[in-house]
């Protein structure tokens, strides 16, 4: 785990009767921790942040993440002599028991239920409060300076920001929709895991239709062939959506060199690789994200005519990362096909520059609950 220092020291006073607080971000794919303390003036100061992979695996989940706990109460307890944590805030990708100690995950090829309470009493914190991920990433919307929004589309005039009832998307190693009902009241959601409506009369989504029965026989097995938008509108998707391009006549023209290199890509350097080659203007990669960009827009369709939000807000390294490829065909797809098209035109869609908005989330709830 990489571990980043924040403050050179803090008092004795603090060190001896301060509040530490544990926030974690952990995906399938990357995890991320800070630890921080409010001192006696009540201020919330950040002292280490620790960044490191994740387990691919079900089986590996929980042990991964206690070693990455451990690293960094290990150099908490060296830099500051912090020897417990009063209260620690993580959001996992799953469903969260009532009592916030335990949770269900599921990966492509196992389902894994994991309690964490007692695992992490053992390592030296005193309680522990679980938050699905994007519920996290809903409350770092609410956490976040005004300066972070940039208004990506809609025609209403700005509401007050942070917004109070809004849907968030923010896609990453899956799907994450997260949904904020008032001030205080954040709904869990796997939102993500909506089946995929594909028009059959597009030969390029049809096509990713038929590569995902072909390629991934696990997943076939699971959901008798379902393709989800968790599955597509998300780093692997991306992928999953070039490969399929590839093989398109349409695309046989491309060069021979960048079509082996997008064959050959992993779920783990692929979407970089996709995104460079768009930027520098291949055709085949632009219209990757363009796809992107359509279906991220039709599962928000879904989400946001349940829910009649007021804003809408976008997040995540993804879109972050590749917004000039993504946003324009998805504002244009937001409002299309549907009755309530007027209403999603009028919507106002906000994308929040923050990549650490699970983690930022998961800070604001561990200061704002009682030890």
């Amino acid at each position: 785990m990489k571990i980043e220092k924040h403050l050179k020291e803090i008092s004795p006073t603090d060190a001896q009767q301060g509040e530490f607080l544990l926030a974690g971000d952990v995906g399938k794919t990357n995890a991320r921790f800070r630890i921080s303390a409010v001192s006696q003036d009540k201020k919330l100061i950040p002292l280490l942040s620790g960044s490191g992979s994740s387990a691919t695996r079900a089986e590996a989940f929980l042990p991964v993440m206690l070693d990455n706990i451990k690293a960094l109460l290990a150099a908490a307890r060296e830099a500051y002599r912090i020897c417990e944590l009063d209260r620690a805030v993580i959001g996992v990708p799953g469903k969260i028991s009532k009592d916030r100690q335990s949770c269900t995950i599921f990966y492509l090829d196992a389902i894994i239920r994991l309690s964490l309470g007692s695992a992490l009493r053992e390592l030296g914190v005193r309680k522990l409060l679980l938050l699905n991920d994007l519920e996290g990433g809903t409350w770092g919307v609410k956490a976040s300076n005004v300066r972070q929004f940039k208004r990506i589309g809609g025609s209403s005039p700005d509401g007050y920001l942070p917004p109070e009832r809004f849907v968030l998307g923010m896609p990453g190693s899956g799907l994450g929709m997260g949904l904020s009902l008032d001030q205080d009241i954040i709904i869990p959601s796997e939102g993500g895991n909506i089946l995929t409506m594909i028009d059959p009369r597009d030969k390029e989504e049809r096509g990713i239709w038929e590569m995902f029965h072909s390629r991934f026989t696990a997943v076939r097995d699971k959901r008798e062939g379902y393709l989800t938008y968790n599955d597509i509108t998300c780093g692997p998707g991306i992928l999953l959506a070039a490969q399929c391009l590839v093989e398109q006549p349409e695309y046989r023209g491309i060069d021979r060199t960048i079509a082996g290199q997008i064959s050959s890509a992993t779920k783990y350097d692929g979407p970089v690789l996709i995104s460079k080659l768009a930027y520098e203007g291949n055709e085949l990669c632009k219209q990757v994200f363009k796809l992107f960009g359509r279906f991220l827009a039709r599962v928000v369709q879904s989400i946001c005519l349940v829910t009649l939000p007021e804003a809408l807000v976008l997040g995540g390294r993804i879109v972050i990362e590749n917004q000039e490829l993504i946003l324009p065909e998805f504002i244009r797809n937001l409002p299309r096909h549907i009755a309530h098209g007027e209403y999603l035109e009028k919507l106002p869609v906000y994308l929040i520059e923050n990549k650490d908005l699970n983690l930022d989330g998961a800070t604001y709830v561990a200061a704002r609950i009682n030890s």
